[in-house]
């Protein structure tokens, strides 16, 4: 991809930015506004002595800072940052230590703070009238106690600059809390298990489903769609796969030899915890970087959304399955994963930074 330049008279967004990003920014600003306005009354009502706070919330930190209270951030997908080192989270960029990718991670951090322009206003709008400084970049909302992300080291990049209060733990999930799914487990033959979901929220093109259901049709698998719940009727699908609007995924993940996924951070490390391989369709949001992540780490592979074709889709899937090396560091994830109960360890970690 060219190094994307900023021009005199603005900036042109990369194409990265399509609607759904923008839905995405319009999404973040109008929580953002809400969270200024009722999150104080409902701290000081509840009577809290400390708050755990999503990064991707840019509001609730300057709330408690305010309030006088301290907070950490979490994060359920890879840490957000701003370096030259690496790629913007929300980029699909891969991972280079080169001066002309350094020079495109800078950029790309301008964009960035270009395109949450009008979330950066409302808070500092905000923090000027409560006497706090300004923001002028993503590292500036970052909690200085802690940042606990459960994304494994292992999979993401490596970088000299990050933040000094980050700390990797381990998937959150311990599988408790989720609700029972009904699942026809009869269907399941002896074949190897391909796994596809594209998430709940942006999987609203069913062709995605007809490609995959396509280039899965010839090869030696039986494969399980789940379609979120968000379809209900795209007609029949090409090898006669079975089709549920939400799946039982740890326990189908348990059997799976290869998942196709939007490279929602849940899915990818559930499909990595069972040491699973991925073929990864990023749509929006920071799915390109964890996609990006998934072909670093030698995970998996991606197939770029603006790419998507049932030929190459059916290469991807054949590679992925047919290539010893993704199963072996998907399993070599799964140890580091199993090694570190990362629900138990984030919780220490904040326990330890609220102190």
């Amino acid at each position: 991809m060219p190094i994307p330049t900023p021009c005199s008279q603005g900036m042109t967004y990369p194409k990265e930015f399509g609607s759904k990003a923008h839905a995405s920014l319009y999404g973040l600003q109008s929580t953002t506004k809400l969270m200024l306005a009722e999150v104080p009354k409902t701290i000081k009502s509840a009577n809290l002595d400390a708050l755990v706070v999503d990064q991707m919330d840019l509001a609730t930190g300057t709330v408690a800072e305010m309030l006088g209270l301290p907070f950490i951030h979490f994060s359920t997908s890879a840490p957000i940052y701003q370096s030259s080192e690496v790629p913007p989270i929300w980029f699909p960029w891969r991972y280079s230590q080169s001066p002309v990718a350094q020079r495109r991670n800078f950029v790309g951090n301008i964009f960035m703070r270009r395109f949450l322009e009008p979330v950066f206003s409302l808070l500092n709008q905000q923090r000027q009238s409560w006497g706090l400084r300004p923001f002028s970049s993503i590292n500036d909302t970052i909690s200085p106690r802690a940042l606990i992300t459960q994304v494994p080291e292992f999979l993401d990049f490596p970088a000299s600059s990050k933040p000094k209060q980050l700390f990797y733990t381990g998937p959150f999930f311990d599988g408790h809390g989720r609700r029972a799914i009904k699942f026809p487990w009869e269907r399941l033959t002896d074949k190897p298990t391909i796994y596809a979901s594209m998430g709940t929220r942006q999987n609203d093109e069913s062709h995605i489903f007809h490609m995959i259901a396509e280039a899965c049709k010839d090869i030696d698998a039986q494969l399980v769609i789940s379609t979120g719940g968000n379809l209900t009727e795209f007609g029949s699908l090409a090898g006669n796969p079975i089709v549920v609007p939400y799946a039982p995924q740890p326990e189908l993940l348990s059997k799976a030899s290869l998942t196709i996924t939007h490279a929602g951070a849940n899915t990818t490390l559930e499909s990595l915890s069972n040491g699973v391989p991925l073929v990864a369709i990023p749509v929006a949001d920071d799915q390109p970087g964890i996609a990006a992540r998934i072909e670093w780490a030698g995970a998996g592979t991606v197939v770029p959304f603006k790419n998507v074709s049932t030929e190459n889709l059916r290469k991807a899937v054949r590679d992925v399955l047919e290539n010893p090396v993704y199963r072996t560091v998907a399993r070599k994830i799964q140890t580091i994963i199993q090694k570190k109960n990362g629900l138990e360890l984030a919780a220490d970690i904040a326990e330890s930074a609220l102190k």
